[in-house]
């Protein structure tokens, strides 16, 4: 309803009421009438009929999952899952990835008359997994524009960078691997990986870029070259990596961790292997479980099998959070909320109720993830 009122300015069914004054931020300014119909241009990329592409200015017709090259995997279930086109895309539809590729070459033969290469300060949000998350003591949050401290970048607010974008080179930026892999490394888990190896394979495996911003480089024009570079620089499926990254682990655990993924640590997932049959993946540090020796994932098992410190500040499991904003919501401790009343609110049937579409049950789980990452449905 918000979007249809205030960026479309269309018939919109509005229900809620304004928020009272008590309630309103404070250092917001607050319009009474807030603006209507923000938007001039909306764009979509979908293959489905949605309120969204029916609003919209311009709908890009997008390939579907039989249309195109894609992966998929969950960490619930332990397989890559490939995508194949049973037909090429048709009439003017295009893979999402090839449309984005057009719309950022025309984006950059346009940026270099008009943008150029520009500097933008950014502020970069302090990051969990990382010492930024001890930046606040004792869980207190303090306000520099109270005056309660002073405005320390990367203590008490975000990190200030500066950034050099080259808008013209977009184009070019996008359709290949970057030289920050090499240079920067990766990070997951507070884990850093070495993948100067990994863009090596990814050089012969995808072939390199000739000409341009990106001359050199490990090529990521076509989407099966995309889908090689996500299975390349992960752990889960390069057992090199995983490997790697466990022992790296080791040093700052102390506990032996890396014969977890030892046994695949020759192992190369490629895109050709998933198109041949769904693979299983491998073990690690990416995930808290494991799936050594054909086990099936189970979270927390890393943790509590090998002693791998919790991501908590205390490395320990806590059940309290001495965090103003968690004590402000009353939820520094675990607290019990009966389930909503779907009958009552929603008219949806009675828990135990058998009707034509099967029996009504209640399911309770701290994360729906245990619902929509188990199940793979068409």
């Amino acid at each position: 309803e918000y979007f249809l009122k205030h960026l479309l300015g269309t018939d919109s069914s509005l229900r809620a009421t304004e928020a009272s004054e008590s309630q309103r931020p404070q250092e917001v300014d607050w319009h009474q009438e807030a603006p209507e119909g923000k938007l001039d241009l909306l764009l979509t990329l979908d293959f489905r009929q949605t309120s969204t592409t029916i609003f919209s200015d311009v709908v890009l017709p997008a390939a579907t999952w039989y249309e195109k090259h894609d992966l998929n995997t969950t960490d619930m279930h332990p397989f890559v899952h490939s995508f194949n086109p049973a037909i090429a895309p048709p009439w003017q539809t295009r893979t999402d990835w090839d449309a984005w590729q057009t719309i950022a070459t025309k984006f950059s033969e346009l940026a270099a008359i008009h943008l150029g290469t520009r500097k933008d300060v950014v502020a970069v949000p302090l990051l969990h997994d990382t010492p930024d998350a001890m930046a606040n003591p004792h869980g207190v949050v303090r306000d520099w524009k109270h005056g309660e401290c002073e405005p320390l970048p990367g203590v008490t607010m975000p990190k200030i960078v500066e950034v050099e974008r080259d808008y013209a080179a977009v184009g070019a930026q996008m359709q290949a691997l970057g030289p920050l892999m090499e240079k920067l490394g990766t990070l997951t888990k507070g884990v850093a990986y070495d993948v100067t190896a990994s863009v090596d394979y990814l050089l012969h495996k995808n072939g390199a870029i000739r000409g341009g911003a990106a001359n050199g480089r490990p090529s990521l024009k076509r989407d099966i070259h995309a889908c090689e570079a996500i299975l390349a620089l992960s752990g889960t499926t390069n057992g090199h990596l995983a490997t790697q990254g466990f022992k790296t682990l080791e040093k700052r655990t102390g506990t032996q961790l890396h014969d977890l993924a030892a046994e695949h640590e020759g192992k190369q997932i490629t895109f050709a292997d998933t198109q041949a049959a769904p693979v299983p993946v491998i073990t690690s540090p990416e995930w808290s479980g494991s799936e050594t020796g054909g086990r099936r994932y189970s979270p927390f098992t890393i943790n509590v099998e090998r002693l791998k410190p919790w991501h908590t500040l205390t490395g320990r499991q806590h059940f309290y959070l001495d965090h103003d904003w968690m004590t402000e919501l009353g939820e520094g401790l675990p607290v019990y909320r009966p389930p909503l009343n779907m009958g009552a609110l929603f008219s949806e049937p009675d828990v135990g109720d058998v009707g034509e579409l099967g029996v009504t049950v209640r399911y309770l789980t701290p994360h729906n993830k245990w619902s929509i990452h188990s199940e793979y449905q068409d």
